[in-house]
């Protein structure tokens, strides 16, 4: 399942991932089937916190 994204925010959030903490887009995309199972909606939110981040930790504007 692809990660829900609703605004550039969303979009830093998942760059931040991918390219600050070396996240494959392949492990984003089973977290965000992992977060649906639980019944939650795959928001780039839900993304950080199930790999143990907070969206305080990412740093910097929206691209």
């Amino acid at each position: 399942m692809q990660p829900i994204i609703q605004s550039d925010r969303d979009r830093h959030q998942l760059n931040w991932l991918i390219q600050e903490k070396g996240v494959t887009k392949a492990a984003i995309e089973n977290a965000a089937d992992r977060i649906a199972a639980r019944g939650q909606r795959p928001y780039p939110s839900n993304i950080l916190k199930f790999f143990g981040y907070q969206i305080e930790d990412v740093v910097g504007p929206p691209t």
